[in-house]
C-alpha cells in the first residue's frame, strides 16, 4: 500500500514525515517546486499559537493548550536543529490601556513559561516613548507595548531540506511538476492521474 500526498508545502511535507516515521511508502506529487506555493505566503513564523493559548483558558480547552506546549517545543527543535535556516524575532504587541497591559502581560508570561525549558527571551514592557521611538509612523494612541519573542524560518529553503531529508532517510519518491488531475476509486483501490508540468530533467526526483 502506498500513501499518495498533493502538495509539496509545509502541510504535504508534514503528513510526508509523519507517515515515513511510521514505515509508510509515500509518495508526494508537487504541480511547482517544493515549498512554491500557499506556504511561501506565510509569516514565516515559528510560534506556539497565543490565540490557542486564549481559547485554552477562556474556553478551558485542555486540547489547546496541549498543542500550544507541544508546537513550542517544536519551535525549540527548529531554532536548534536548523540554526542556518531559523532564528528568534522580537515582536512588539501594543496596548491601548491598563486593561489590556495587565491582560496581554499575563498572557505573554504564562505563553514564556509554557516554553520551559526551552525558553526564548523574557517579555518586556514598552513604554509609550519606547515604542514611538521603535515604531514612529505608529498613529494611534497607545500608552505603550509588549515587546516578546519567537522564531522565524526561512520557509523555501526549510521545505527543500526537508524533502531532501525525507527522500534520503526514508526513501519517499518525490515528484515535482507534476498535477494531480484525477482521483479514480476502483474497489479497494484507487487510481491516481497525472500530468507532467515539465519535462523530466526538470522535476526534483
Amino acid at each position: 500500500m502506498k500513501l499518495i500526498i498533493a502538495g509539496g508545502g509545509s502541510s504535504g511535507l508534514g503528513v510526508a514525515l509523519a507517515a515515513a516515521q511510521r514505515s509508510w511508502n509515500v509518495l508526494l506529487i508537487e504541480a511547482q517546486d517544493i515549498g512554491g506555493g500557499t506556504s511561501t505566503a506565510s509569516t514565516k513564523l515559528i510560534h506556539g499559537g497565543l490565540r490557542y493559548l486564549e481559547t485554552a483558558i477562556r474556553r478551558l480547552r485542555y486540547t489547546d493548550w496541549t498543542l500550544v506546549k507541544e508546537a513550542l517545543r517544536e519551535r525549540h527543535w527548529m531554532l536548534n536543529s536548523h540554526a542556518d535556516l531559523c532564528r528568534s524575532i522580537s515582536l512588539v504587541l501594543p496596548v491601548g490601556s491598563r486593561v489590556d497591559k495587565l491582560y496581554y502581560g499575563v498572557g505573554l508570561y504564562l505563553y514564556h513559561w509554557l516554553s520551559y525549558p526551552y525558553q526564548l527571551r523574557a517579555p518586556q514592557y514598552l513604554s509609550q516613548r519606547e515604542l514611538s521611538g521603535s515604531f514612529p509612523l505608529i498613529r494611534e494612541n497607545f500608552i505603550g507595548g509588549w515587546r516578546f519573542w519567537d522564531g522565524q524560518f526561512q520557509d523555501r529553503l526549510y521545505a527543500v531540506h526537508l524533502a531532501l531529508f525525507l527522500r534520503e532517510r526514508y526513501g519517499v519518491e518525490i515528484q515535482t511538476h507534476s498535477k494531480v488531475i484525477d482521483i479514480i476509486p476502483r474497489g479497494k483501490e484507487v487510481v491516481v492521474r497525472m500530468r507532467q508540468c515539465m519535462k523530466k530533467w526538470g522535476t526534483f526526483s
